[in-house]
């Protein structure tokens, strides 16, 4: 059975609690290349709990209290956000001391964490040795998976990304260099001063066989990308 986004109820309940955060990422990443790279979509949440109208001191309201505690414990760890999950089960083993799947949850939650940090050591280990191919793909993958960890992650993940385009571009590939500092930049936007030069010189050399063609469509297209990134560019505004 499929949903059917017309009424308030899709026809299969058990298809529906994973629409919204498919459809919500993928608003996001529409979102995302429309306004990147100089800007960077989110996605924050919210989660509300609320006891039911019976007495709070029912074994019922009581009941109904620790189940959406549970709800929200499994939705933050479907999001990867594993360490707000583990509090969310913390709290319902103070409600509620003998809840064994509440532990047990605990205990996989442990060693996912685990074997992120190994994995994550691995990652800085193989890009300071110079296997970036190894060591992005390792840390992206991280990256993904582990919103929490996003923060930490993303400095020496753009780092290196960026490390991967100046070899292109030592290269002359440049629309492969480009391809990299967009990456960074969707990784870190922090890194767009240090991006600036580089991205603009990889605009100015993929215009230049343009100006002899007379494309002056794609031209400014590209210089208009450019001046998104480095907006006061004189070579790009002049371009432009």
């Amino acid at each position: 059975c499929a949903p059917r986004l017309s009424k308030p109820k899709p026809a299969c309940p058990a298809l529906w609690p994973n629409v919204h955060q498919r459809l919500i990422t993928y608003a996001s990443d529409a979102l995302q290349a429309q306004v990147g790279p100089r800007y960077y979509v989110s996605i924050g949440e919210r989660v509300y709990l609320e006891a039911t109208r019976e007495d709070p001191g029912s074994q019922r309201a009581q009941k109904g209290l620790l189940e959406a505690r549970e709800g929200h414990a499994d939705a933050l760890s479907e999001l990867g956000r594993y360490d707000e999950a583990k509090d969310a089960l913390s709290a319902i083993l103070q409600s509620d001391p003998g809840n064994a799947e509440a532990r047990r949850e605990i205990r996989i939650i442990d060693e996912i964490l685990a074997e992120a940090r190994r994995e994550e050591e691995r990652g800085r280990e193989e890009i300071n040795a110079g296997h970036l191919e190894q060591g992005i793909w390792r840390l992206q993958r991280l990256f993904d998976r582990f919103p929490g960890r996003r923060k930490d992650l993303s400095p020496v993940l753009g780092e290196a990304i960026i490390a991967e385009g100046d070899k292109l571009f030592a290269r002359r590939d440049w629309v492969g260099a480009e391809g990299r500092y967009l990456r960074a930049l969707s990784t870190e936007p922090e890194l767009l001063p240090r991006l600036r030069r580089q991205f603009t010189f990889v605009k100015a050399r993929r215009i230049e066989p343009l100006v002899a063609k007379g494309d002056f469509g794609a031209i400014e297209k590209l210089a208009q990308e450019g001046l998104e990134v480095d907006p006061s560019s004189e070579v790009l505004r002049y371009f432009k």
